[in-house]
């Protein structure tokens, strides 16, 4: 199941919860933690998530960790941080005043997803920051003196990569 489904799913459980708010007002509170559970389940899934894009690295293994999960997980955390203001405004209009106290915690959880968003894309940053070192390697590895006067040879494989690139980049 692809991450959109999953947070079209969790937009569709947190609509759920809202609706018995609305229909149901003594059930407030029970429900208000109830999400909370909800947001807290989600985000430690999410870091779940990330985590294993960096565990092969710091478990010192040579193969590269993935940043496939990095941008939906982080596009994920985004979409559930707006939903959190309006769930937070939504239990607001529907707790009583000394209630109304229990709202902190949903500020603590949006603060808590944003620096866990925050980790993610720095977590991002790296993996690609470690690509980038080595491919400039590469480059320092290939000999590129030696291009002009072993053209045939060597320089044919720069040529054709350059035009695969400039026909990239025009696409």
């Amino acid at each position: 199941m692809s991450r959109v489904s999953l947070s079209f799913k969790s937009t569709l459980l947190l609509t759920d919860y809202l609706e018995i708010i609305v229909n149901f007002n003594p059930l407030t509170t029970d429900t208000m933690s109830r999400v909370i559970k909800f947001f807290i389940a989600f985000n430690s899934r999410t870091f779940q998530v990330v985590l294993s894009a960096g565990a092969m690295r710091s478990a010192g293994l040579k193969k590269h960790p993935r940043e496939a999960p990095c941008p939906p997980a982080s596009q994920s955390l985004s979409v559930i941080i707006v939903l959190i203001l309006y769930v937070c405004e939504m239990f607001w209009w529907h707790l009583s005043r000394k209630q109304a106290v229990m709202l902190v915690e949903l500020d603590k959880l949006k603060h808590g997803h944003q620096e866990h968003q925050n980790e993610i894309r720095a977590k991002l940053v790296a993996i690609v920051g470690d690509r980038f070192l080595a491919h400039v390697k590469n480059l320092n590895a290939i000999g590129w003196d030696s291009c002009l006067t072993n053209f045939p040879k060597h320089c044919a494989y720069c040529v054709s990569r350059r035009v695969y690139f400039e026909l990239e980049l025009i696409r």
